[in-house]
């Protein structure tokens, strides 16, 4: 498990402490982040054989796994296909489904797939503890 990350409790905080005026990325995945804390979650991140990274590995209360890739600005084709990579590297690593968060889908799906109950499929993989599957 790759538990070195840091979010801020105050998203507001990264907005003042920021170097990087515009670039809204570390933002968006402190947003996700929080939603993803307040819904229950147990939350890692993942390192990919192939050295790229998948945002959240989310293990819910109701014991299913998902993944969350954090991309605000998808605009860049070289951007958007490096994070979809690193999502499908991992669905198969971790045998875990998986789901690229931009800021179009992040109200309409994200949300709405966060805070309502589902029912587990095949994709959600093993209900062995997150832990067993980061490692």
């Amino acid at each position: 498990m790759n538990p070195r990350k840091v979010y801020a409790a105050d998203p507001g905080l990264v907005q003042v402490f920021s170097f990087r005026s515009g670039n809204f990325g570390p933002l968006f995945e402190n947003l996700i982040y929080t939603d993803l804390r307040r819904s229950g979650c147990e939350i890692a991140y993942h390192i990919t054989r192939n050295g790229n990274e998948v945002d959240f590995v989310a293990r819910f209360p109701d014991g299913r796994a998902r993944m969350y890739q954090a991309a605000f600005d998808i605009s860049d084709a070289a951007t958007l296909e490096r994070e979809k990579r690193a999502l499908r590297e991992a669905q198969e690593e971790l045998a875990i489904g998986g789901k690229l968060v931009t800021q179009e889908n992040y109200f309409a799906e994200f949300l709405q797939e966060i805070r309502a109950p589902v029912q587990p499929s095949r994709e959600d993989g093993d209900r062995g503890s997150l832990q067993a599957k980061i490692e």
